[in-house]
């Protein structure tokens, strides 16, 4: 059976930035990383939250995102 072993842990922010001169939606994203291995979803939630406070654009959608190696 297949095992995967997660080596870092990211989360993004997609933030609202407006529409663009031919009137398409404009998204910005932001990226953390190194976040903690053991971070719950409710831990990166809320620091997703209080980071997204600081930006002048909505926050739209937060995404964790995991890389690490597929081995057998």
């Amino acid at each position: 059976m297949a095992n995967v072993s997660v080596k870092n842990v990211s989360i993004r922010l997609l933030f609202d930035a407006g529409l663009n001169g031919e009137g398409k939606a404009v998204t910005k994203r932001k990226t953390y990383s190194r976040i903690r291995l053991n971070a719950t979803p409710e831990q990166m939630y809320n620091t997703s939250a209080a980071l997204a406070v600081l930006s002048s654009y909505q926050l739209i959608e937060i995404e964790s995102v995991e890389s690490g190696r597929v081995t057998l």
